[in-house]
């Protein structure tokens, strides 16, 4: 079944600060990326299109037979910006229902089932064409974008993500979250402070 809302988790990136993979970092009974998938899955939206690039097969092997589908971008180096454009292109290609793109990281773990079904309706509610997390300084991801604003999406490039988009653009919806929430686990001492939290 091709559902209207298609889930991409970015999963590309080599993760410099962390100083390993941290797509393959055991967290919980999964991997980091593992419980990301976990929770896409949890909301009943059709498997996930995760995004690999910077060791494709063995983050893929690693995460044994989970349901998600799995694309890889051969240009992950270029950057984030680069990745989500592919996923998008690829998303767009393979279902011909897509009303928009539902926008995960690999590297935000504790991210929940309640704040990505708040962002859900209130997309459906067809108030904004992007429903984004809100941040002290903005909205970012995740985020829902509507199929209107898949070519800016398509033009993205290098490092740059969506959180330009988001904060140019003129009708956004802002949905707040609990910083923990939304926490990015970008270095040895976020992880170790991840586990802490999570015993």
């Amino acid at each position: 079944m091709l559902h209207e809302i298609q889930i991409l988790i970015l999963a590309a990136g080599k993760g410099h600060r962390m100083g390993s993979t941290k797509q393959l970092l055991p967290y919980l009974n999964h991997t980091l990326l593992g419980n990301v998938i976990s929770v896409a899955n949890s909301l009943a939206l059709g498997k996930p299109l995760v995004l690999l690039g910077y060791q494709a097969d063995e983050i893929k092997s690693s995460l044994g037979q989970v349901q998600a589908d799995f694309a890889v971008n051969s240009n992950w180096k270029k950057g984030m910006g680069n990745t989500l454009a592919t996923a998008v292109k690829n998303a767009s290609a393979n279902n011909r229902n897509l009303k928009a793109v539902l926008v995960l990281l690999a590297d935000q773990p504790r991210i929940s089932k309640a704040h990505l079904i708040r962002l859900i309706h209130i997309y459906r509610q067809k108030k904004y064409p992007i429903i984004a997390t809100e941040y002290a300084h903005g909205g970012g991801v995740p985020a829902i974008f509507d199929k209107s604003i898949f070519p800016d999406l398509l033009n993205l490039e290098g490092d740059q993500g969506a959180r330009q988009i988001i904060r140019n653009h003129t009708e956004v919806g802002l949905l707040a979250s609990d910083d923990e929430e939304v926490w990015d686990i970008d270095t040895p001492d976020d992880y170790q402070r991840l586990l802490e939290k999570d015993r």
